[in-house]
């Protein structure tokens, strides 16, 4: 996704992406001098 390395050049650290009809949350979260990000997903019924 290219908002990932747009996020990422500007040293932002984490970004959630919250999808209320799925009851879904997304983190992603970019350790400083690593590449990408690591992504982490919840949901309601904690899968």
């Amino acid at each position: 996704m290219r908002k990932y390395a747009e996020y990422a050049s500007l040293d932002i650290p984490e970004y959630w992406i919250i999808a209320p009809k799925k009851e879904r949350i997304w983190i992603s979260t970019h350790a400083e001098n690593e590449e990408g990000y690591e992504k982490k997903s919840s949901s309601k019924d904690g899968k």
